[in-house]
This record gives C-alpha cells, structure tokens and sequence, in this order.
C-alpha cells in the first residue's frame, strides 16, 4: 500500500498547476493594466501639448473655423481619455480579482505541501519505530538460541 503522503502527491502536482495558471492570468492582466495607464499617459501628454500649441498659435489671433476645429478635437480628446481611464478601472477590478484567486489557490498548494511535510514526518518515525522493533525481535530472538 502507498503511504499517505505519496498518495496526496498527484493533488498537489494538479494544486500547483492551477496556482501556475492563476499567476500566469494575473502576470497577463496586469501587464494590459500598465498598457492601458501608458496609454493614458500618452493621450494626456498629448492633450497637453496640442492645448499649448493652441495657445501659442491662439496668441497671434485665430480664425472662428479654427477655434471650432480645436474645440471638438479636445472634446474627442477628453472622451477617449475617459474610455481610457474606464478602461484601466475594469482592468484594475480584474487585477483585483484575479489575485483573489492567485491567493487562494496559492494557498491551497501551500496546505498541500504543509500536510504532505507532515504525513512525511509521521511515516518516517512510523517506520523508524517499525525497524526498532524489528531489531529488537531480531535481538530478542538471537539471546533465546535457535529454535527447533
């Protein structure tokens, strides 16, 4: 019969397995996460320059045509940095809650090893005890004389 802690092995192998696959789907998101925030930070720099420029061109007088052109493309502006920014708060919730399930099923595996370790020690000082006992039968016997 297989010991204990042999047999729990083959569940905890599974165990590690989807904790691996839990913080390769976190390692994912977040790295679309910090995408997104560079992508943010792209559009607000740009916005920012685009209005300096605009001050700087605005400055020497501009037409009404042109001020109309610059208002609805900082309206374009403004409405993709706030897809943007909601983009990075549901990647946030997903980082949220795929960690949750990181830390769950790092925790599971984490149980298994601690309950594995321990049947471990249990088995080896069951067998220990075994051969001690062993020995000492074998002794007992050898002080007896043979029998027959």
């Amino acid at each position: 019969m297989r010991k204990r802690s042999r047999r729990i092995q083959p569940i905890r192998k599974l165990a590690a397995h989807h904790e691996q696959d839990a913080a390769r789907e976190l390692g994912q998101a977040l790295r679309l996460l910090e995408d997104h925030k560079r992508q943010l930070e792209q559009l607000l720099r740009y916005r920012q320059e685009y209005a300096l420029q605009m001050a700087r061109d605005g400055s020497a007088g501009i037409s009404a045509a042109r001020l109309h052109e610059y208002q609805a493309f900082m309206e374009t502006l403004d409405q993709n940095i706030a897809a943007q920014e909601a983009r990075i708060r549901e990647a946030e919730q997903i980082c949220r809650q795929l960690r949750s399930v990181w830390q769950q099923r790092h925790g599971r595996t984490g149980s298994l090893d601690k309950a594995i370790t321990r049947l471990e020690k249990t088995e080896a000082v069951g067998e220990k005890r075994r051969e001690q006992r062993e020995s000492d039968e074998f002794a007992a016997r050898g002080r007896r004389g043979p029998r027959g």
